[in-house]
């Protein structure tokens, strides 16, 4: 997908996703930016992580710190996920566990963590490491929340205030000119100029029975939160537009569709630069 929106002149793209997507975005991220220095695809402007998966060696120290807080993910139910995933390769692949990857040039990364989580020390270190190989990654750890939170829009004010931040860091990295090196400071907001398409899973395709999904996870939530979500950017004076695909072949062609019938621009045509964020599904 990334390859084809590049192909198509979009060059003003970010990548995000929570949980076992939010350690796929991290690992995007560290293929894409070795791509970058080949001159093969461009950079992205940022990732966001939801907060992700780092580590399938299940290595971080609050998999048993957290255990007791840990209301929807146990170590069980990980360990059962890596292995129908891994089906026999090296948990610590940094295909499937970023956080061994090379971090070093990656784009301006955000990540959000629930203290409360046994996940949160697969935030904290990959936040470390990548401050270590020099590359920008900025942390938020949220008191009292617990895997994905930022998905509860409805019920939880820290997920409205984790989404708001979100918005707010890829405006700023989607205005970058050159994605290796300059950040513009964020201009006077321009409300004329902006339309933000959501990219993600149709709900109905999802396996909801996978043992990574927090209980009672639902197509009925995921729409809530898709619909809660375009709301706040449309408070802004934004465009918020939806695309809901299929994870296969026919999927590609709807992408392909929905840019085909707006103006996503993100060569900034005519003047007017227009932000394109896709967006995984959560």
């Amino acid at each position: 997908m990334y390859r084809a929106l590049a192909s198509a002149g979009f060059s003003r793209l970010a990548i995000a996703g929570d949980s076992a997507g939010g350690g796929l975005a991290l690992a995007m991220a560290s293929g894409l930016t070795e791509a970058a220095r080949d001159g093969a695809l461009p950079r992205p402007a940022a990732i966001v992580a939801l907060p992700p998966w780092t580590d399938l060696a299940l290595a971080g120290d609050s998999m048993t710190a957290r255990a007791m807080h840990d209301p929807l993910l146990t170590r069980d139910a990980l360990e059962k996920a890596r292995h129908l995933y891994l089906r026999g390769f090296d948990a610590k692949d940094s295909r499937a566990s970023p956080l061994y990857g090379d971090l070093t040039d990656l784009p301006p990364v955000l990540l959000h963590v629930g203290e409360d989580e046994i996940l949160l020390d697969d935030s904290r270190r990959y936040a470390d490491r990548a401050a270590q190989s020099g590359s920008p990654a900025e942390l938020h750890e949220w008191q009292g929340m617990v895997h994905v939170f930022p998905a509860n829009l409805t019920l939880l004010r820290a997920a409205r205030e984790a989404l708001d931040i979100t918005g707010e860091f890829l405006r700023r990295n989607l205005d970058t000119l050159d994605h290796r090196t300059a950040i513009l400071p964020p201009p006077a907001w321009r409300k004329d100029m902006t339309r933000i398409l959501f990219v993600g899973q149709k709900p109905e395709t999802v396996d909801f029975s996978d043992p990574s999904l927090p209980p009672g996870f639902n197509a009925e939530k995921i729409n809530a939160g898709i619909a809660v979500g375009v709301a706040k950017i449309e408070e802004r004076g934004w465009r918020g537009d939806t695309c809901m695909i299929t994870p296969d072949a026919a999927g590609n062609v709807m992408l392909e569709d929905a840019l085909k019938g707006a103006a996503y621009d993100g060569s900034g045509a005519n003047g007017k630069s227009k932000a394109y964020s896709p967006k995984l599904a959560f």
